[in-house]
């Protein structure tokens, strides 16, 4: 059995309506919670960010890029752990 295919097999694909979290610029493992609003591709999708103590909580992040690093830079988007 190839671990490799069976691993790049499980992955999602961004859909409308997909829960993501945004790595903001507050530093490493500060997150907000997203909801995907327009798919331009597999790494690529805008983005309707819910965000805590402001007056608007919902605001737009367009084109933003998917990094499955360890640590996610800042701007980009990344699929909430399984628990």
């Amino acid at each position: 059995m190839n671990h490799a295919s069976d691993e790049v097999a499980r992955k999602p694909k961004p859909s409308l309506g997909r829960v993501v979290l945004l790595a903001t610029t507050a530093g490493p493992g500060y997150e907000e919670p997203a909801t995907i609003s327009k798919v331009w591709s597999d790494t690529c999708v805008n983005l309707h960010v819910m965000q805590q103590d402001t007056l608007t909580p919902i605001r737009l992040e367009t084109s933003r890029l998917l990094d499955e690093s360890e640590t996610p830079a800042p701007g980009t988007w990344h699929w909430p752990p399984r628990v």
